[in-house]
């Protein structure tokens, strides 16, 4: 996600850059390409945002469920053993 911020804010920076120019210098097939770049990373940038939360709940839950099954094994494991 760090990432993903960083890029954006080069992107940002280079279309100040082009659009600080003059209009007659200014290259609008690059504009429209940085500004088509800004929209992507920001649709990815709230996907990830909202995406974190629910795949750490989903993660713990995976988690409990990994120890809870876990100690039944190990609780049958102990309770059927044969003896030596």
């Amino acid at each position: 996600m760090n990432e993903m911020d960083t890029l954006q804010r080069n992107i940002y920076r280079q279309l100040n850059l082009e659009l600080s120019k003059k209009p007659d210098e200014q290259n609008k097939k690059y504009i429209i390409a940085l500004s088509s770049e800004i929209r992507q990373n920001n649709i990815h940038l709230c996907q990830l945002g909202l995406g974190m939360p629910a795949i750490s709940k989903m993660k713990e839950k995976i988690e409990g469920r990994k120890q809870k099954i876990l100690t039944i094994a190990n609780v049958y494991q102990n309770s059927h053993l044969l003896p030596s």
